[in-house]
């Protein structure tokens, strides 16, 4: 009998564990819901967060490595252009073809200004202290403040003739010269400077045996700078009609050029011989702040 008793009430007691299961089961699992979800989310969000965080450490290895690229290709560039020799700059040489009292009045107080000095050329036998050139003591002050004298031809002498018949007559009037030089001036030029078209190298002889080391001449190309002991400048022509960018421009093929003019003033009467001081002065300033140029 007491172990019927057990079964019944055992049974019973299953019966109503099963009923309270049916009847109470939406709302347990509205209790246990919210705890799987928390789970579940948490496990996402924790692989999201992860995913995030591996993409931002790609974007910024990728970041690192175009930064490393761009600073080896710069770096690249700054040794290769440091590797390539730099263009020497072109030496420039200013030469005056007369030596007015101009010269001295206006030419030599600008240039003395900006550091510049230049060579006075002597023509036709002239000489400081003549008629219409600057006199003794100017041409002196300014050799003692660095420039220099040269001797130029004469309009009596026919450069483009038989050379050894040049060379008699050409060779009589330079021995002279320097002689009066000398003389007067206690000086002895060794730069002479041909005309256009004077030039051939059959009078190199006679110039190294009158002791000149420097010639200035004119022509398409540039001839070798060094030959024979002596020093070969090409000239350039300057002048009033010339354009100041267009003379730049063509001294950047040359290694040594001599820029050439007649006469620098305020008032000039032969603009394709002479450059008024105002223009003179500006190509001065350009030359200056080129650093292709060297004056």
């Amino acid at each position: 009998m007491k172990r019927t008793i057990k079964i019944v009430c055992c049974l019973v007691a299953a019966l109503l564990f099963l009923y309270l299961m049916i009847w109470d089961y939406p709302s347990l699992k509205k209790r246990l819901d919210p705890i799987v979800y928390s789970a579940e989310l948490s496990e996402e969000t924790n692989g999201d967060k992860g995913s995030a965080e591996a993409a931002g450490n790609l974007e910024k290895d990728n970041e690192a490595g175009t930064q490393d690229e761009q600073e080896e290709s710069t770096h690249a560039q700054s040794t290769e252009q440091e590797e390539q020799p730099a263009a020497a700059a072109c030496e420039v040489h200013l030469y005056f073809d007369q030596i007015f009292e101009s010269a001295y009045e206006q030419l030599y107080p600008v240039m003395k200004e900006k550091g510049y000095t230049g060579t006075l050329v002597l023509v036709d036998g002239q000489l400081p202290g003549d008629r219409l050139q600057m006199t003794e003591d100017q041409c002196r002050e300014m050799l003692d403040n660095g420039w220099e004298l040269a001797i130029g031809g004469s309009e009596e002498i026919d450069m483009s003739g038989n050379t050894e018949e040049v060379a008699v007559k050409w060779g009589t009037y330079l021995k002279q010269y320097l002689k009066d030089i000398k003389t007067r001036m206690n000086v002895v030029p060794t730069t002479y400077c041909f005309n256009e078209g004077e030039y051939r190298e059959e009078f190199d002889p006679i110039l190294k045996e009158l002791g000149f080391t420097t010639i200035r001449y004119y022509g398409d190309q540039e001839l070798e700078a060094e030959k024979d002991g002596l020093t070969r400048i090409r000239g350039y022509r300057i002048n009033q009609e010339v354009e100041i960018d267009d003379v730049l421009e063509d001294l950047n093929g040359y290694s040594a050029v001599a820029l050439s003019t007649r006469r620098v003033a305020d008032d000039i009467k032969t603009p394709s011989e002479d450059i008024e001081i105002g223009r003179f002065k500006k190509l001065l300033d350009s030359l200056g702040s080129d650093p292709r140029k060297k004056v």
